[in-house]
């Protein structure tokens, strides 16, 4: 399902991509199979797909005549951490498809947008024609109805003693008409927080030698369960020794990482913010060594890139603000030697290299 998901605000906007070609919505009779058949998955504790063929038929004003159309429609829901998210699929009788993500804070606003999306797609006239429709009055009670006039009597008729006078009928005008015309507002979904800012403490192993301390920094982009991050590292010095311990080296290693997370399994929390995401990226940058204890020290720079993968978890604190912990590896692609002239091997970065990550991280 791609794109940025859309908030139940955008429904009739979003409509538009799953319509099919228009056609009359009529209510046959409560036998007439339903020309629009709904598979829909979600979790228990949501609507079924039953409630959301009913709204369908509602927003038409009852089964719709089938002329020789069909509508398959799948949905499913998934919790995620921001809430719900809905991948919404059709497919008429041409085999023509739409596909749309709808994302909201409940499961039952996600079946109410699944049913006006599909009942727009269908027909539109007839979902502005029942949204337009005014509720039925109930009736008032009032005194008898007076007798009808003598067919031989001229003029209105006599009042029936103690009935309050007649009144006559005004249609609405002006902003009463318009207002009895114009269709009820579609519920609003609650967009989660789209954004996310972090920084903390970051550790490897085995890309430097022993376990070096470094700090991270990222920036994010929340997508429905799917998240878009980028992330910088440093590690400001580590050193090393040749085998004899008589020289060594010092290392720097700077490098820059694009990942692509999926919500796993969220929990509930204050803002639906916990949550265990699993994530594939990219890292590259550069090692920078320098000679120690030695005359004449050298220098060199090598490259670094890596694909990287992990898990995430993230335990929500207050107002957008959670602790996170990340936990990961990740494969050099050269693993080049560090030597220094003369005296041997000081460092080569392991085939596997671990990565550790915690700190704070912002929604907004």
């Amino acid at each position: 399902m791609a794109g940025r998901p859309t908030s139940c605000a955008g429904w009739i906007a979003a409509s538009g991509l799953l319509a099919v070609a228009p056609a009359s919505a009529q209510a046959p009779g409560p036998s007439s199979p339903s020309p629009i058949a709904v598979d829909w998955r979600a979790p228990g504790n949501c609507p079924d797909g039953a409630h959301v063929l009913r709204g369908i038929h509602r927003l038409l004003g009852g089964v719709p005549a089938a002329g020789g159309r069909t509508l398959q429609v799948r949905g499913s829901v998934e919790a995620g951490g921001f809430g719900f998210a809905l991948e919404l699929e059709t497919e008429d009788e041409k085999r023509q498809q739409g596909r749309r993500t709808l994302t909201a804070s409940t499961c039952e606003a996600l079946a109410d947008a699944a049913s006006l999306v599909v009942a727009l797609g269908w027909d539109p006239a007839a979902v502005a024609a029942t949204r337009a429709r005014p509720p039925l009055a109930p009736p008032v009670a009032g005194p008898p109805p007076a007798a009808p006039a003598s067919p031989t009597t001229e003029g209105p008729a006599a009042p029936t003693p103690g009935a309050p006078p007649a009144r006559a009928a005004r249609a609405p005008s002006g902003p009463d008409r318009a207002s009895a015309a114009r269709p009820a507002p579609a519920p609003t979904a609650i967009e989660a927080d789209p954004f996310s800012v972090g920084a903390g403490l970051a550790l490897d192993v085995g890309g430097l030698p022993g376990v070096s301390a470094g700090f991270s920094g990222w920036v994010g982009l929340l997508l429905g369960p799917y998240r878009i991050e980028v992330q910088g590292t440093g590690f400001p010095s580590s050193e090393a020794q040749v085998e004899d311990g008589t020289a060594g080296g010092r290392f720097v290693q700077a490098l820059g990482s694009a990942h692509l997370c999926r919500t796993l399994a969220p929990w509930d929390g204050p803002r639906a913010g916990n949550e265990l995401a699993a994530c594939l990226g990219m890292e590259g940058g550069a090692t920078f060594a320098e000679g120690s204890d030695v005359d004449a020290p050298e220098q060199a720079t090598v490259g670094w890139a890596a694909p990287r993968a992990g898990v995430q978890g993230r335990l929500e604190i207050a107002g957008g603000l959670g602790a996170r912990l990340e936990v990961g590896f990740a494969v050099p692609l050269v693993r080049r030697p560090f030597v220094l002239d003369r005296l041997g091997e000081v460092h080569q970065p392991a085939p596997v290299t671990g990565r550790f990550a915690a700190g704070l991280d912002l929604r907004f």
